[in-house]
């Protein structure tokens, strides 16, 4: 009797051992994806996007719900979040934090949610805590690793309600929506997919998860919806391309990849894995069917008529990409080891280029401009921007964190907002911070210094002649 127990025990200690050290994995997968998205954070320097965020958080709460409301497509949340260290006049680590946080957060949910399905999660996990699109938003002082949470949040609770329909999945559904609601418009379409989870079932619990999604909608709608509309009427994306097919395929293969050369080969191998998996199991071919096939459908319909489609607007389900290369990888290994490892070897190529060019990342085009500026600007010299929207830029780095009160000054030669450094009177010479692409204004004033150029912008010196 003790040899037979002894002999059916092995098989038991040897899962027990497997299962402990696909444990061990996942923990260390984890751990290298919070260092990729916290190493550095204060590198590069804030972008324009990054400056908006952190000039508009500055405000006043009611001039800054009013501004969103007239000058921005985005709802409050991302703001609040970052209000702290705007406030605070904080460093560009200070600003990325909640976002880092936030991604963060993405991966230990998703790592959590992969847990049990063996090799494939850990495969899956170890891409979603490695590519470059993940770590890229992740020390962006914006609203997407926000939304790259609340989806994967939702995407797990629609998960866990396929396979048991409890009340507190559908709450969960409708509290991540909410918050997304409040952070990116794109939520709308993530709305439309939750929807879609229960398809015909007409029990109690399916109406629950619709009552859920409903519910979240019908709170924004009624706190934020009017801002919307006001937003949707200043057209403030007209910049974004309308969709082709073209450009869908090269959004979808943003979020694996920042390189385009493969895109077409990359999105084929995204639809085999959502087939497997939809094979493999009825509710996760669900699943996807509802939160990635139908979104992107979704988004790509109305990119052909409104400027929306963009890959960060797809960062709610950025997630399932990733899970389906995941699965043709692990098809590959459990056919063929040779095959696997040669997928395993080509997910690195595709992978490992970009997370390194996104750690730190790049400085923004006006960066070096800025630094120069910094250097050879004195008291008493304006600084101004032209077009007047880039303001952010000059107010972020050469008001709010310049020693010295904020001075606003009205030029109007320039027709620009300009600010006056120091806290002595304007001695007459201004900084013009311009992109190469735009003519300088015609303002009567001289040349003061070489125009100083570099990357995509120029830096001239202009000054009064006397007696104007």
């Amino acid at each position: 009797m003790r040899a037979d127990n002894s002999i059916t025990a092995a098989p038991r200690t040897r899962t027990t051992a497997g299962a402990r050290t696909a444990a061990w994995v996942l923990v260390a997968l984890f751990v290298a994806g919070v260092l990729l998205r916290l190493w550095d954070l204060g590198k590069p320097t804030l972008d324009f996007d990054e400056t908006f965020t952190a000039v508009a958080a500055r405000m006043p709460l009611r001039d800054m719900f009013a501004f969103l409301r007239h000058h921005d497509a985005h709802p409050p949340l991302q703001y609040l979040l970052s209000r702290p260290a705007a406030v605070a006049g904080g460093s560009e680590a200070a600003l990325r934090l909640p976002a880092a946080l936030l991604s963060i957060t993405a991966l230990g949910i998703f790592a959590w949610w992969m847990r049990s399905r063996g090799r494939l999660g850990l495969i899956a996990t170890a891409m979603m805590a490695v590519a470059a699109f993940q770590i890229t938003y992740a020390r962006d002082a914006r609203m997407y690793a926000g939304m790259t949470a609340v989806g994967v949040a939702a995407a797990f609770a629609a998960d866990r309600w396929l396979h048991d329909a409890r009340r507190s999945y559908s709450i969960a559904a409708g509290l991540a929506l909410l918050v997304g609601l409040f952070l990116h418009g794109s939520a709308l379409v993530m709305a439309g997919g939750l929807f879609l989870v229960p398809l015909r079932r007409r029990d109690a619990a399916a109406w629950w998860w619709r009552g859920s999604v409903l519910g979240a909608l019908a709170l924004w709608a009624v706190t934020w919806g009017p801002s919307f509309l006001d937003q949707l009427r200043a057209e403030s994306s007209t910049w974004i391309p309308h969709t082709t097919p073209g450009y869908l395929v090269a959004t979808i293969n943003e979020l694996v990849t920042s390189y385009g050369v493969l895109k077409w080969f990359v999105v084929a191998v995204i639809v085999v894995g959502v087939v497997l998996l939809g094979r493999q199991d009825r509710r996760t071919g669900q699943l996807l069917a509802c939160l990635f096939v139908a979104p992107v459908v979704a988004a790509a319909l109305i990119g052909m008529r409104a400027h929306f489609l963009l890959p960060r607007t797809l960062a709610f389900l950025s997630w399932a990409p990733l899970l389906a290369i995941a699965a043709v990888v692990d098809a590959a290994l459990r056919r063929w080891s040779a095959l696997g490892v040669a997928a395993v070897v080509g997910v690195g190529v595709l992978l490992v280029p970009s997370t390194v060019a996104a750690v730190p990342g790049k400085d923004p085009a006006p960066a070096a401009v800025l630094g120069h500026l910094r250097g050879v600007a004195r008291q008493g010299d304006a600084v101004a921007v032209h077009p007047a929207w880039l303001r952010p830029l000059t107010h972020w780095y050469l008001s709010v964190q310049r020693v010295g009160p904020e001075r606003p000054l009205d030029i109007q030669k320039l027709d620009a907002d300009a600010l006056v450094l120091g806290s002595g009177a304007w001695n007459g010479r201004v900084w013009l911070v311009e992109p190469l692409s735009y003519t300088t204004p015609d303002s009567g004033l001289r040349p003061c210094a070489p125009t100083w150029t570099r990357d995509s912008y120029r830096l001239l010196c202009l000054e009064e002649t006397l007696g104007s």
